[in-house]
């Protein structure tokens, strides 16, 4: 969703991604490439922009340890 809200924002940086609209395997290159970009958000992206894409990274890097968690509650569960 951020993606396309991005479209509409900073279409210069938009196209700079390659993301195509529909699914595959360049839109997860654009992601990636969208979430570990050091620049973004920038200061002229409205809150809801920056927020999903803050949300977005938090998401990615604390995605292990919940898996963790799961699994270790899993082990001790069964």
């Amino acid at each position: 969703m951020a993606m396309r809200k991005l479209q509409s924002i900073d279409p210069d940086y938009y196209s700079e991604l390659g993301e195509k609209p529909r699914v595959g395997m360049s839109n997860s290159i654009a992601i990636g490439q969208m979430l570990f970009d050091r620049e973004l958000p920038k200061q002229s992206y409205p809150a809801s922009v920056s927020g999903m894409i803050m949300v977005a990274r938090y998401m990615l890097f604390l995605s292990p340890v919940v898996l963790l968690g799961v699994i270790g509650v899993a082990r001790i569960v069964g």
